[in-house]
């Protein structure tokens, strides 16, 4: 439950971000609103834990991507996610080369600071995470379930 990603979403137990993933104080707060929401609305409290549960590709603080259908397959240091669709959970420029990139594909391998993207068996491209100007990127998947 202590996942501080979903913080700006509907399904966000933890407004703000921890210490770390397994903060004891962050997750007995999320817990407690967890079992208010599962008391009095049953099925927000379902969805919530569906939410949480999905993987999510981070590449900076507000720029994070969730899938529909993914496979998450990890290899000899990449991380490999398969999906049938692709959202920004952060929408917050105009454009973003990546969601761009992540819509028109089906499959995309976090490898170091390269994102590469790919459609059935074409590669589409690659998008090299920067963490020299503002909003320093450093992507990674992570899943809380």
């Amino acid at each position: 439950m202590c996942n501080p990603h979903l913080r700006h979403t509907l399904y966000g137990l933890v407004p703000y971000m921890p210490c770390s993933y397994s903060c004891s104080a962050t997750m007995k707060f999320a817990d407690r609103l967890h079992e208010v929401i599962r008391t009095e609305l049953p099925s927000y409290a379902k969805a919530i834990e569906q939410a949480i549960a999905k993987p999510l590709l981070c590449v900076s603080e507000l720029r994070m991507y969730g899938f529909e259908g993914e496979t998450v397959h990890q290899n000899d240091g990449t991380v490999t996610i398969t999906y049938s669709g692709a959202k920004s959970l952060y929408p917050i420029e105009d454009t973003d080369p990546l969601w761009d990139l992540l819509r028109a594909g089906d499959r995309c391998t976090v490898d170091g600071n390269i994102i590469h993207v790919g459609r059935a068996d074409a590669y589409i491209a690659g998008y090299e995470a920067r963490g020299d100007h503002h909003g320093p990127e450093c992507p990674f998947v992570i899943s809380f379930s």
